[in-house]
């Protein structure tokens, strides 16, 4: 049965990251803080073993050493802890290799349509010519929002049983007006780099939202008490949920008044107060800051929690058009057979 109805917001409750190896194209040197090139460089350490710290996009003395350690093991010279053209030039052609290697594998396991674009098979070749999906009534639409750009457009699926897991990837979103795209894999525990992409299930009363738009780091995941943090490197649309606990200076005997003073005073899912605020004589407080004010150190403090997992799921299109029409449309979703699971009609007038 259809619904008709005049939508006026999206139901929003609130994602490894696997971000992919990045180009290193800036110097970098000791002292920088709070960089996005600093943190890609430390996950490229990290992920070679020259770096067993958390990516933080300070380059302190941990992160020197490890340039030094990657220097020596590739004959460049001097071995100074200093990220320059040399350095930069044999990490490129590392993380190309590791691309050209890594990239085609994910292309495999995608399902078909992970782009947006798929082929769907009439409803009279369906087996046995069963048109309504066995999933009809437990996955449904929660909501479309439309709007004039494609960064304003979500869809919001919902699994309303209370006992069963169902994975939507691969089922498909079909518009009244011939668009069309398939819900590909994510991450449910993303932000390392031997992480594989997951089906995205649905937990019962879980939900994910899909997002028209594009979004920088290419990925889709669902969100934790952490994925805050991911907002500090790269902006995201919609924003993510900041649940990330904070640090509990109680307990923390063993540094100054003024570093908990700036503990307490970071925002929930932030990597630590700026350096003004750190006392060089006292390199605890810089230490404490790097193994927890970071999503590395948040995920390994807290996974074991029972509310560590969101029960929403992230995905975008990377479409730079919109994929609805403005004013009306009807929305369906069918499952990997083609079967009807639900249907939505929206109304602007």
């Amino acid at each position: 049965m259809k619904r008709r109805v005049i939508f006026s917001a999206v139901i929003l409750l609130l994602p490894g990251v696997v971000f992919g190896a990045e180009t290193l194209s800036r110097n970098l040197h000791f002292g920088m803080y709070h960089d996005r090139d600093v943190m890609a460089l430390q996950d490229f350490l990290r992920s070679k073993g020259y770096l067993s710290l958390p990516s933080t996009g300070n380059y302190l003395s941990g992160t020197i050493q490890a340039v030094k350690k990657f220097q020596a093991a590739h004959g460049i010279a001097p071995i100074g802890g200093y990220f320059g053209p040399e350095s930069r030039r044999v990490a490129n052609e590392m993380i190309a290799a590791q691309r050209a290697v890594s990239v085609p594998q994910q292309r495999i396991i995608l399902p078909a349509g992970g782009a947006g674009n798929i082929h769907l098979p009439s409803e009279s070749s369906v087996r046995g010519g069963a048109t309504t999906s066995p999933h009809k009534g437990k996955i449904f639409f929660e909501g479309v929002q439309s709007g004039g750009e494609a960064q304003d457009e979500r869809i919001s699926l919902g699994n309303r049983t209370d006992t069963e897991k169902i994975s939507v990837t691969g089922f498909s979103i079909t518009t009244e007006h011939g668009q069309n795209y398939g819900i590909p894999l994510g991450f449910a525990l993303p932000g390392f780099t031997a992480t594989p992409l997951d089906a995205i299930i649905l937990r019962p009363h879980d939900h994910v939202v899909i997002s028209t738009g594009k979004q920088s780091k290419n990925t889709n995941f669902r969100e934790n008490l952490c994925t805050g943090y991911f907002d500090e490197i790269a902006p995201f649309s919609p924003g993510l949920s900041h649940r990330c606990p904070s640090p509990d200076t109680r307990t923390l005997h063993n540094l100054s008044d003024r570093c908990v003073q700036a503990l307490n005073n970071i925002g929930s899912c932030r990597t630590g107060p700026l350096p003004e605020f750190i006392d060089p004589t006292r390199p605890e407080c810089a230490d404490y800051i790097a193994q927890n004010l970071n999503y590395a150190g948040c995920v390994a403090n807290y996974k074991s929690r029972s509310d560590f997992y969101s029960d929403q799921w992230l995905v975008w299109m990377q479409r730079a058009i919109p994929f609805f029409n403005k004013r009306f449309d009807t929305v369906t979703l069918r499952d990997p057979q083609g079967r009807v699971v639900d249907e939505y009609t929206y109304n602007n007038y």
